[in-house]
């Protein structure tokens, strides 16, 4: 991997925040320089477990959660 600063963005399984590391990385090691997490607004965290679930949805409101 080039050495350089990366950003990394996620949410674990329990929808419960989305976290975000900023990470220096070289050839001998990786050195965590900031991090965040913000809370899942509850709206959205029953919109995406409720398609995880087999909700019926559609192609509009799948491209709005990935927006």
């Amino acid at each position: 991997m080039k050495s350089g600063r990366y950003i990394g963005v996620m949410s674990g399984t329990s929808l419960d925040g989305i976290d975000v590391v900023l990470a220096a990385i070289d050839d001998r090691m990786v050195a965590q320089q900031a991090s965040y997490s913000h809370p899942m607004p509850m709206a959205l965290k029953k919109e995406i477990l409720g398609m995880c679930q087999g909700q019926q949805t559609t192609l509009a409101a799948v491209g709005r959660l990935d927006a």
